[in-house]
């Protein structure tokens, strides 16, 4: 009887150790699984952010200031195209999204 008592206490610290870890993991990351894109171009400009595998669109505005950041993208590959107030666009880039970081393009 007491070696199964051993067993679950090294069981349950087994436990608590993963949990902390994983826990440790996530709040490194910022508590979640997104990314940031961002970076500068003409103001008034529009950043269209998109990701066919999940089904993901959005557009941006360029700020006067000429910055521009896309926010809380779940992790994958991006194709990024600028428009131009003119109608004219810049050719897509492919930006990959990690956890907790912001990717610049320029």
């Amino acid at each position: 009887m007491k070696t199964f008592r051993h067993f679950l206490t090294a069981r349950r610290a087994w436990l608590g150790v993963t949990l902390a870890l994983v826990a440790g993991t996530a709040f490194a990351a910022g508590g979640n699984s997104s990314g940031n894109i961002s970076g500068h171009d003409t103001p008034g400009a529009t950043v269209i952010v998109e990701n066919d595998e999940l089904g993901l669109h959005r557009e941006v505005k360029v700020a006067d200031t000429g910055r521009f950041r896309v926010s809380s993208l779940p992790i994958g590959i991006y194709s990024v195209v600028i428009r131009q107030a003119d109608g004219s666009s810049s050719e897509p880039k492919l930006v990959a999204v990690k956890i907790g970081i912001t990717t610049r393009i320029d």
